[in-house]
């Protein structure tokens, strides 16, 4: 569970969750409940010897209910990272639109929150890729250094991306 891929906060207290779980499927597994007058219930008392350790069925169910928990937090956020996904380049593209070129450094200090370069060469890759933007040659840089990769954008059809 440690090597989630794309954990995201939620997804970074999955085992936390788990021990919670099983703390919580284990002591109602080895209580009573008792009536105590009409319509009214409560825990039969428990000494501290009473309550054997935490069991290894407690511990598979408190890990069932955290990965069944956490899949489904990752349907729900992933049609939201998706338009996160697309908001970055939307914004990109209207920041962007009139300049002739750009490269994945104007993309990570743009304040979009892509926060690395590897992350900003994901997205355009990603970009570039489905079409919706394309590398440019330039030549040389200061010194004889090789200028970083120039791209521009592609024609976005209807308001749609490709």
């Amino acid at each position: 569970m440690v090597d989630v891929p794309n954990r995201g906060p939620f997804e970074a207290r999955i085992a936390e969750q788990a021990l919670k779980f099983a703390i919580i499927y284990h002591v109602f597994a080895h209580t009573e409940i008792e009536q105590r007058g009409p319509g009214t219930y409560g825990v039969k008392e428990l000494r501290d010897d009473e309550l054997p350790p935490l069991d290894r069925l407690a511990m598979e169910a408190g890990l069932g209910i955290s990965e069944w928990f956490a899949k489904c937090q990752d349907e729900f956020l992933s049609t939201k990272r998706e338009r996160d996904k697309e908001d970055v380049y939307f914004r990109f593209h209207q920041k962007f639109s009139r300049h002739p070129h750009f490269s994945a450094r104007d993309l990570y200090s743009a304040g979009f929150g892509v926060l690395t370069a590897s992350a900003a060469c994901k997205y355009f890759r990603d970009w570039e890729e489905r079409g919706l933007i394309e590398p440019i040659r330039i030549e040389g840089g200061k010194l004889g250094r090789p200028k970083l990769p120039r791209n521009r954008f592609t024609t976005i059809v209807r308001g749609k991306f490709a």
